[in-house]
């Protein structure tokens, strides 16, 4: 069963990126296999990577508590 799954459209914007041929293959391959666009897969994939990296989580409350005394 595929981890991914078609959900709503969303406002979207338009990228242009160069990959590595076998990821490409494999990310092709991957989406044929679950049913999905290339797209839905890069944008879960890059949740699950702002999910999981706990440094970035630590980075961006640092930043955020940083600005709201700034604000004050």
């Amino acid at each position: 069963m595929p981890l991914i799954t078609v959900k709503k459209e969303a406002k979207k914007e338009s990228l242009s990126i160069e990959i590595h041929a076998d990821v490409l293959n494999e990310i092709n391959n991957y989406c044929k296999w679950a049913k999905i666009d290339v797209d839905l897969f890069l944008e879960e994939a890059a949740k699950f990577i702002f999910k999981k990296d706990r440094e970035y989580k630590l980075q961006l409350n640092t930043s955020s508590r940083g600005r709201k005394k700034k604000d004050t």
